[in-house]
């Protein structure tokens, strides 16, 4: 084994206020430069308050409450192990999904809801699909891989870790946090869960970036790092991320590249504070995405 169990307790940074690169603060950024300033620099706005701005960030959907639940439920499941091996009585676990489906609707704020696109939540869909993907997941490779781990390896396990997973790549501030993280032989595996559409080519990025977290909060070597998307629908599918020293080089250049195209629209980079929201221009009107944007009423779309 080229490391060595129980991983070191992961790096704390000392604040900085540069902004972080991430995965999906550049989605964000590149998709809609007006919504990237909505969502990250609400505070500096002086038509809207704070306030407002906020509530509606916080707005979910139903698809990002399936991700949630999923994901949170799977890490609860594995934290479970960590301490029983008992089997997992299906019928109690079904319970408590449903239990956690409805409370999470009760103290959420809806998209749906809020833009009227619904007058109620259908809690059974959602009950229906969170229990799907939970027991697939209780079906699948993965958990039969964490029941074959030795007490020291699966202790060893990260799962989601507190706050935002805050590292260094190439020296630059970026946040990968990881969902799992486990040793399996000579190996570290990473697991990413996918509640939506497969698409593996654009979950690319956030596996690279999971790697180097690892390499550098845990002093793994990329060579010792096997990295997987794991899809639950059409059904469960386990997509390995083959790490070439090539790409590794090649993403620490790309967070560089994007890292400075978004200090570009600050006016102090150190401090990351924002120029005039003027020049976070909104797209066309006619454009489809706005649809489905929880700022759309703030751009009067």
């Amino acid at each position: 084994m080229a490391f060595s169990l129980p991983f070191p307790s992961l790096k704390r940074y000392r604040f900085a206020p540069i902004l972080g690169w991430s995965a999906s603060r550049y989605d964000v950024f590149s998709l809609c430069k007006r919504k990237y300033y909505y969502a990250y620099y609400s505070k500096y706005d002086k038509e809207f308050s704070d306030a407002q701005i906020k509530f509606l960030k916080s707005l979910t959907t139903q698809a990002l409450a399936v991700g949630t639940l999923v994901h949170d439920l799977i890490a609860e499941m594995v934290a479970r192990l960590q301490k029983s091996r008992k089997p997992i009585d299906r019928g109690r676990l079904a319970a408590y999904v449903a239990k956690q489906v409805e409370n999470y609707i009760q103290t959420q704020r809806f998209f749906e809801i809020h833009y009227k696109i619904l007058e109620s939540l259908p809690q059974h869909e959602i009950e229906a699909a969170v229990k799907d993907m939970v027991f697939r997941f209780l079906d699948s490779p993965a958990w039969e891989r964490l029941l074959a781990l030795s007490e020291l390896e699966l202790q060893s396990a990260i799962i989601e870790p507190e706050g935002y997973g805050e590292t260094r790549v190439g020296g630059l501030k970026a946040y990968c946090k990881v969902d799992f993280l486990i040793p399996q032989g000579d190996k570290v595996l990473i697991l990413d869960w996918k509640t939506g559409k497969k698409d593996p080519d654009k979950f690319r990025k956030q596996l690279l970036g999971y790697a180097l977290f690892a390499s550098e909060n845990l002093g793994v070597s990329t060579q010792d790092i096997e990295a997987r998307v794991v899809f639950f629908k059409p059904e469960y599918e386990e997509v390995a991320l083959d790490l070439q020293a090539d790409e590794i080089a090649s993403f620490i250049q790309v967070v560089a590249r994007e890292s400075q195209e978004m200090y570009a629209f600050t006016t102090d980079i150190e401090n990351n504070l924002p120029r005039e929201k003027a020049e976070f221009e909104m797209l066309r009107e006619d454009h489809g995405l706005c649809a489905y944007c929880e700022f759309k009423e703030l751009c009067g779309r």
